[in-house]
């Protein structure tokens, strides 16, 4: 948030070079951290490379640098606390917890695959039995078919006349057993 306010006024006073006011000594009053950071604007011209106020810009430039570097780490090891179960609030502490997580999380990982692994070559064999049997039933049914009707010409050649089936109510749940 607060990162975000700093950049909120830094893009302002880009937009408006007089809010940047350049006769604010060096020494008097701790000037905005933000300051040195806007782009110099042709009233606002930078200080003689090797100076006192270079130095001391260069300076103030790299607190900021390392202050917005340290606010990044921050900000990422307290997401990582929420991430992570069990987490405390020593940062050490945390890293420690989220590494030993990201391991049990690959870890886990792994052993899924091969269980899915195996369980998909267990499902494919089961498969490819099932298409076997249902072909050989298949099959089967074709050749029971045929004998049925050949028996059908066997007693007709014969003048016995096949009784008609019965028509049963409910044909289509009992077709399927």
């Amino acid at each position: 948030p607060e990162a975000a306010f700093n950049a909120e006024i830094a893009q302002s006073d880009m937009m408006d070079p007089s809010a940047v006011s350049p006769q604010t000594p060096a020494n008097g009053g701790q000037p905005p951290a933000h300051r040195y950071s806007t782009s110099s604007a042709p009233s606002n011209p930078k200080p003689t490379v090797g100076s006192e106020e270079w130095h001391k810009m260069r300076k103030d430039n790299h607190k900021e640098v390392e202050r917005r570097r340290r606010e990044t780490i921050n900000e990422g090891i307290n997401e990582l606390a929420k991430i992570v179960p069990g987490c405390e609030k020593n940062k050490g502490s945390i890293l420690q917890r989220a590494v030993s997580f990201i391991s049990q999380l690959k870890e886990n990982e792994q052993q899924n695959i091969e269980k899915w692994t195996l369980e998909k070559l267990l499902t494919e064999q089961a498969i490819t039995e099932l298409s076997a049997s249902n072909d050989k039933l298949k099959q089967e049914c074709e050749r029971l078919y045929r004998e049925l009707e050949t028996w059908k010409r066997v007693a007709q050649n014969a003048g016995l006349e096949p009784p008609q089936p019965k028509e049963e109510p409910n044909t289509g749940a009992s077709s399927g057993h």
